[in-house]
């Protein structure tokens, strides 16, 4: 599946939007925005995509990950 969006918006009002796709059952992150500003992969941590990317995983294949 291509062109998926994770969208969620944080108590401060901040809202994150996270395009992803599915790979062999598992998320992939492609692009990360903030305030519909682009975020550079390369200032991402590894830590927060594998967060992230659990997250959204929880929530399309409705299960929940112990983290």
């Amino acid at each position: 599946m291509v062109g998926m969006t994770y969208h969620c918006t944080e108590i401060d009002g901040d809202r994150w939007s996270i395009d992803f796709e599915i790979v062999e059952g598992n998320v992939a992150i492609i692009d990360v925005r903030l305030n519909k500003q682009l975020i550079p992969a390369e200032i991402i941590s590894k830590d927060w995509i594998e967060k992230e990317e659990g997250r959204i995983q929880c929530a399309v294949f409705g299960f929940q990950v112990i983290s």
